[in-house]
């Protein structure tokens, strides 16, 4: 197998892994699940990418934890770092910060903002003013919030 072919078949395995299998990666364990020495990939993936493989590793888990951290859910941070494989909740709470600019629960706050007091405002504007229901991204984030 090429070089260019090992790193992007790893990319690809990343990218559409299931998040718990994600979570319990790392790089030590890639190398094992495509047969190849842990210098090697490493050496491989960032000739092709121009960025490490842990980088990249790190940079998918933290868009799945952002991707779970935006659907409401009642998983606590302690809950997601443990599921992330994450030690502590602390040292979540800064990578993720690291990465994000934001702490979880702010960065959470942030996308499922909408409370349902506000969306009870909304409709009853929208009642009084149908333009506002023409944008249907406005209609789409009230019944998501909504259901």
């Amino acid at each position: 197998m090429k070089n260019t072919e090992l790193a992007d078949r790893v990319t690809e395995f990343l990218l559409t892994c299931d998040d718990a299998a994600l979570f319990k990666l790392n790089v030590t364990s890639l190398a094992g699940l495509f047969h190849v020495d842990r210098s090697h990939l490493t050496r491989v993936f960032k000739a092709s990418r121009h960025y490490t493989l842990c980088r990249f590793l790190q940079k998918e888990k933290m868009r799945r934890a952002a991707l779970l951290l935006s659907n409401p859910s009642k998983l606590t941070m302690e809950g997601l770092s443990q599921k992330m494989g994450y030690c502590t909740s602390e040292y979540f709470r800064e990578v993720f910060k690291r990465h994000f600019g934001v702490v979880p629960s702010k960065y959470r706050e942030y996308k499922t903002g909408l409370k349902k007091s506000n969306l009870l405002m909304l409709i009853a504007i929208g009642s009084q003013n149908e333009s506002l229901f023409h944008d249907l991204s406005l209609m789409h984030v009230i019944i998501h919030h909504l259901i």
